[in-house]
C-alpha cells in the first residue's frame, strides 16, 4: 500500500501541517494524514503511514481476540452466526448493516471513508462488532438470547477470565451497575 490519495484526505490540511508524525516525529506536511478519531498524524513519508486508512480500505476479515472485552463465549457466538448466515465478508456485512453512511463513536460522527490511525481502527472494529452482534440478538438461538445480561455488561471484568460467568449472562449490554 502506498500513501493516501488525496480523496482520502481529510478536510484538516491546514491543521496537519503545524504536527509532528506520531512515528518519526517528522513535521507532517501536504501528503500526509490525520486520524478523525484521535487528530494524531503521520507525515506520510515514513514506513507507518499506510497504517492511516479509511473504514472501507483497512483490511480485517477476523474478529480479535480484543473484542467483546475478550470475552471468548460472545467472540463464538457471533462467529457461529457468521458461519450459520454464510456471511463470507464480515466488514462489508458490518458496514452495510451498522455504519451505513454514517456512524457515532466516542461522540464524533464517522462515514466510511474516515482516516482511522490503525489504533483507533482496532477500537472502532470491535465497538462495530459489539454493535453488529447486538442488533442480531433476536436471531440467535433460544439459549444465547435468553440469557439474563450481567449487571456489569459490556464493562464486566470478569467475563474475560470466567467461561462459566462467560456464558451464564449475556455481556452485550450496558453496564446497569453504576
Amino acid at each position: 500500500m502506498g500513501s493516501i490519495s488525496d480523496e482520502e484526505m481529510p478536510a484538516k490540511k491546514e491543521q496537519i501541517k503545524q504536527k509532528k508524525c506520531r512515528y518519526c516525529i517528522s513535521e507532517i506536511k501536504g501528503n500526509g494524514a490525520e486520524c478523525t478519531t484521535c487528530s494524531k498524524g503521520a507525515c506520510g513519508n515514513c514506513c507507518k503511514s499506510n497504517k492511516f486508512l479509511s473504514l472501507n480500505i483497512h483490511n480485517i476479515t477476523a474478529i480479535p481476540q480484543s473484542s467483546f472485552s475478550k470475552n471468548e463465549y460472545e467472540q463464538k457466538v457471533l462467529k457461529d452466526y457468521i458461519n450459520y448466515q454464510g456471511i463470507t465478508d464480515l466488514k462489508k456485512e458490518i458496514l452495510k448493516t451498522i455504519v451505513k453512511e454514517k456512524w457515532r463513536y466516542k461522540g464524533k460522527e464517522l462515514k466510511q471513508n474516515d482516516i482511522l490511525c490503525e489504533d483507533c481502527f482496532k477500537n472502532v472494529w470491535n465497538e462495530l462488532l459489539y454493535e453488529y452482534r447486538k442488533s442480531i440478538n433476536d436471531s440467535l438461538p433460544k439459549k444465547v438470547k435468553e440469557r439474563s445480561n450481567c449487571w456489569y455488561g459490556k464493562d464486566c471484568k470478569t467475563q474475560a477470565h470466567n467461561q462459566d460467568h462467560a456464558k451464564k449472562y449475556n455481556h452485550v449490554c450496558p453496564n446497569t451497575k453504576t
